[in-house]
């Protein structure tokens, strides 16, 4: 299958081939990333849609993009008749707050977008849609519209982490890494350029070490094949017990017998 950015998302796309929102949807739940990827499920649309909307307006295309989500951005009726609802306030907001680094349009001006790589990663089929690519020193970078900067509670681990590790933006950098070393020999840094959607929104720049982007890779070489297993429907998935998915789902078959203090 040739990739392109009319099919990148397509059915076909998301059976064919792995990518990082899909390795994190299994790591995170294997029930749900099937449901998902069956088109059963889908609890991250608002969010999805957003963070669209954010590239738009920092690449310059926020009338397009309006244009053609304006039932779900913009406001229908009243006052604010036309004007984005105020979720989408919230990231036009962070998106000026983002065009305000002078570092940041720098990246933008200098990198490629969007660019479409593939690649195999212990086997599997991978595929990557890199924001912002600088041929010349094959660095990229990656932006983001975040709610806030804080550290997130991990349910499963049972602790509290940075937002670039909760959301596993350290595999989208070694998988694309990766990808980008297969596709053309070596590669670059991996940075995140990224606003907030607080009512002051706030400003960051990170870049991955290749420490972290090793370490990360080990982890996506390990479990890959295992999901890709359960995507050809060779394993059945595991329920996490704990996301939302698995909480409509359920069927409780027995109680559990409390022995002790916990």
């Amino acid at each position: 299958m040739q990739l392109n950015s009319s099919n990148y998302f397509s059915a076909e796309a998301m059976q064919t081939y792995m990518s990082t929102s899909q390795f994190k949807q299994f790591d995170a739940c294997q029930s749900s990333a099937v449901a998902i990827l069956n088109g059963q499920y889908d609890d991250e649309i608002e969010a999805f849609i957003e963070g669209r909307y954010f590239e738009a307006i920092i690449c310059g295309h926020r009338e397009q993009f309006e244009e053609e989500y304006a039932e779900r951005i913009l406001s229908g009726r009243g006052a604010t008749k036309g004007e984005p609802k105020s979720n989408y306030r919230a990231v036009v907001a962070s998106a000026n707050a983002f065009l305000r680094q002078p570092a940041f349009i720098d990246i933008l001006a200098r990198c490629e977008q969007q660019t479409i790589l593939t690649g195999l990663i212990a086997g599997v089929p991978f595929k990557c849609k890199i924001d912002f690519f600088d041929r010349s020193t094959l660095s990229e970078w990656d932006a983001k519209c975040m709610r806030n900067f804080q550290k997130v509670y991990n349910e499963r681990e049972g602790h509290y982490e940075a937002w670039y590790f909760e959301r596993g933006y350290h595999y989208q950098a070694a998988i694309e890494r990766e990808l980008i070393r297969q596709n053309f020999g070596g590669s670059g840094q991996f940075g995140l350029i990224a606003a907030t959607k607080e009512p002051v929104p706030n400003v960051s720049w990170l870049v991955f070490s290749d420490e972290v982007m090793d370490n990360a890779i080990e982890i996506v070489k390990e479990f890959a094949p295992k999901y890709a297993a359960i995507k050809r429907g060779d394993r059945a998935p595991e329920p996490c017990g704990i996301c939302d998915y698995c909480k409509q789902t359920i069927i409780l078959t027995e109680p559990r017998e409390i022995i002790e203090y916990e």
